[in-house]
């Protein structure tokens, strides 16, 4: 594989890094190291490696240079690229089907907000109206989810917007602006706007994380889960998509649970977002 950069492509490929900083840098469409984004030049996928965080784009070289016949050859083969090349995204079948130049694929937290409901491709398509895009009901990453596009791809060739059943979004588009552009109106389309929670009692969360294995967070919105009684009732029916159960490290699909509060002289209870430290 010919891996000389001309200087148009290094301009294209910082413009991809830039824009994966952007996106790595916003906790609403990226969290710790999910996610990825790829472009295509002169026969190379340029895709984020596996576990690199999009917000070092551009401090780090998080990008891996593939050969892009050899990958869409591999999954032809129904072989998964990414058991291929050590370190490459599991993600990277998806990204070499794709027709797209450039392609993004984040965890938006709007996205998901649709993307977990049953009636999740009834409701999106009042939300997504007059953009070319397709429901693609959850399957696993990697090839499952690569064979799963390219079939929706084969009955729908202009896609450019794929919402992920329980995981997330993926864009595809010319250039990195148009792909940039194009996020920016899907999160405008599907932006929710959260309830309104009762306030987080921090004097009780000290006592209760003091001396233990809990962390506490400062921040009010990360607490809302568990102040709200809707959000309570929501989790407590177990996880609704897989980055729950990753970065969560729980080995059960509970994760949250109520912790006996030892300042209250009841028998009451405290429904906690701690996390282990």
């Amino acid at each position: 594989m010919n891996t000389n950069i001309s200087a148009t492509n290094q301009v294209e490929l910082m413009c991809l890094r830039e824009l994966s900083a952007r996106i790595g840098n916003d906790p609403l469409l990226t969290q710790a190291s999910t996610g990825n984004t790829s472009i295509k030049l002169d026969g190379v996928l340029w895709i984020k490696a596996s576990g690199k965080w999009m917000a070092d784009a551009i401090r780090e070289d998080i990008l891996m240079p593939l050969d892009l016949a050899d990958v869409r050859e591999r999954v032809k083969q129904k072989v998964d690229p990414a058991y291929r090349y050590c370190g490459a995204s599991i993600e990277t079948a998806m990204h070499a089907i794709l027709p797209h130049r450039v392609a993004l694929h984040v965890h938006c937290v709007n996205t998901i907000a649709w993307a977990v409901r049953q009636d999740a491709p009834v409701q999106l398509q009042r939300q997504m109206e007059g953009l070319c895009w397709q429901w693609i009901p959850y399957v696993p990453s990697g090839l499952p989810l690569a064979q799963t596009i390219e079939k929706v791809l084969s009955a729908f060739p202009h896609t450019d917007v794929f919402i992920l059943g329980n995981h997330g979004l993926v864009l595809g588009g010319d250039d990195c602006g148009a792909v940039e552009d194009l996020l920016f109106e899907v999160q405008r389309r599907l932006a929710i706007r959260p309830r309104q929670s009762d306030s987080t009692d921090y004097a009780v969360l000290v006592e209760i994380a003091d001396g233990s294995t809990w962390d506490l967070p400062d921040d009010d919105e990360v607490h809302a889960p568990a102040t709200d009684p809707i959000s309570r009732e929501i989790l407590s029916l177990g996880l609704l998509y897989p980055c729950q159960a990753i970065l969560s490290r729980s080995s059960t699909s509970t994760l949250f649970r109520s912790v006996p509060c030892p300042i209250l002289r009841t028998n009451r209870t405290v429904d906690t977002v701690l996390g282990p430290s």
